[in-house]
């Protein structure tokens, strides 16, 4: 493991918002204008969205000519972060809501987070949407093993030892894969209880008897991309983390079934999970290819 360097405590003038955006309704509009209350630069990437929303003169735009994955526009928003001087930066999905004590009270987690013997590498809000992490108390935190990007904060510093996100991944798993690193660097993947609305694609509950289950209501490509980066993740992993891996595989093949036996548009989605394995087992990372794409979005 690597020793961990003294912490720099973030100045909101320094710390950058970056929102990655693909296709954006309203809502991108809604998180923006509390976003830019904020000190720090407002960064909005947009993934080659075919109708993309301007998101107004206040922020920085940031447009892909065409569709990326999460991972490279999140990058192309590190960039712009970096060029303006931040040192921090919090990342944001467009489906993300907040209000305005939110940037200030991550901050302040992060500032307190070494006096209780913690480095923080990652500081999430606990519990968005119907994601539920699991780990040990620390004070007020919570360590554990992987956040979802939107709504974390991350140094710049300890983004660029990772050389940032794995681009080969494209969309899911990109945060994981982060907070696995950033982990094996000697930092702490680190939940605070924040206010936080965080809307997971066209998820839907099933009631199971006496257990609630998720349904993503993904399209086929996510259910590729779940899969076989999941299981990506697991061969790069394994060794170091194996109780994990043995929860992701676990966590991979009950999605895989739930999606097989209740989730609507079967046909292409239970194929794509398939290929997912397939591509897992080979190896193979990148973009799936357009022949094989039955929806735009990756």
């Amino acid at each position: 493991m690597t020793s961990v360097p003294a912490m720099t405590a973030p100045d909101p003038d320094h710390v950058a918002v970056v929102v990655t955006s693909y296709e954006p309704d309203q809502r991108l509009r809604l998180l923006v204008d509390v976003l830019c209350r904020w000190p720090g630069p407002v960064i909005v990437v947009d993934d080659g969205s075919s109708a993309p929303i301007d998101p107004g003169p206040e922020v920085e735009w940031v447009r892909h000519p065409h569709t990326l994955g999460v991972a490279a526009a999140l990058n192309s928003g590190l960039r712009s972060a970096r060029a303006a001087g931040a040192t921090h930066v919090v990342t944001f999905d467009q489906d993300s809501l907040v209000d305005q004590h939110f940037l200030p009270d991550l901050v302040e987690a992060w500032r307190n987070a070494p006096a209780v013997g913690l480095a923080p590498g990652v500081v999430a809000p606990r519990d968005p949407g119907d994601v539920r992490y699991r780990g040990h108390r620390a004070g007020r935190y919570l360590r554990t093993t992987e956040v979802v990007q939107s709504g974390a904060m991350f140094s710049l510093a300890h983004l660029a030892e990772i050389d940032d996100f794995q681009e080969s991944l494209v969309i899911d798993g990109v945060d994981t894969q982060a907070c696995l690193r950033l982990a094996e660097r000697g930092y702490d993947v680190l939940c605070v209880d924040l206010a936080f609305e965080h809307q997971l694609g066209e998820a839907r509950g099933l009631d199971l008897g006496s257990r609630r289950v998720l349904i993503t209501g993904h399209p086929p490509n996510r259910h590729y991309y779940m899969t076989r980066n999941r299981l990506l993740l697991v061969r790069e992993h394994a060794l170091r983390r194996p109780g994990w891996a043995i929860a992701t595989v676990r966590k991979t093949v009950v999605a895989a079934a739930l999606t097989a036996l209740f989730d609507e548009d079967r046909a292409h989605k239970v194929p794509a999970i398939g290929r997912g394995v397939r591509d897992a087992v080979r190896g193979r990372r990148g973009p799936i290819s357009a022949r094989r794409a039955p929806s735009r979005r990756p």
